[in-house]
């Protein structure tokens, strides 16, 4: 997958010198930060200029579903590395896309927002850990972690159109319906090509 998005890359560089890819690591970083930020604080509007409106909605409303009377503290953030995982170039700018891995690690958790008692926290739980210590150690320490930015370029601008917590086809395409589920097979069957056509799908 990687090889396929280098080489990708290197040929829509042939026609389009803005496929740079030390330029998408910088959106990718700079729109990671500004969203956990964002995230964290609920303030989603401070970033939608730098999401599509339809993602812009779809994260309002999993912010208001998932956090309500809720508060999902970030702290500690550090991108340890990025890794171009599929470009899609189009004949014109627009509508452009690439996925990104982000390699990172951060404090994160959640508490209630109105007595600040501990809920949550995406680090995992050991064997036998009793409560207190758990919830010591998920305050304190950083975990690691990966996400999948997906970005499409509108108006010149390339702004954030998705976010996954895995990468995988089989993972993907078990959303997709029989008929596209059969296409995507048969495409796979006749082709040494790997299809990261479904990295795209919502």
């Amino acid at each position: 997958m990687i090889k396929k998005a280098k080489q990708d890359l290197e040929n829509a560089l042939k026609e389009d010198s803005s496929w740079d890819v030390k330029w998408l690591e910088k959106v990718v970083s700079e729109v990671f930060m500004k969203y956990q930020n964002a995230w964290s604080e609920k303030r989603l509007l401070s970033v939608k200029d730098y999401m599509t409106n339809s993602y812009y909605e779809k994260a309002r409303k999993t912010l208001e579903q998932d956090l309500k009377w809720k508060k999902n503290i970030i702290k500690n953030i550090t991108i340890q590395g990025l890794t171009l995982m599929s470009v899609r170039d189009n004949p014109w700018k627009d509508w452009d896309m690439f996925a990104m891995e982000v390699s990172a690690s951060m404090i994160d958790y959640t508490v209630d927002e109105n007595t600040w008692n501990f809920i949550c926290s995406t680090m995992t739980r050991k064997k036998h850990e009793w409560n207190g210590k758990y919830e010591k150690r998920a305050m304190n320490e950083s975990s690691d972690f990966k996400e999948y930015y997906i970005f499409i370029r509108s108006n010149g601008k390339w702004l954030l159109n998705n976010i996954k917590q895995k990468f995988s086809i089989v993972w993907d395409i078990i959303k997709l319906s029989e008929k596209d589920l059969r296409k995507v097979l048969e495409n796979e069957k006749n082709s040494d090509e790997v299809n990261d056509d479904v990295f795209y799908k919502e």
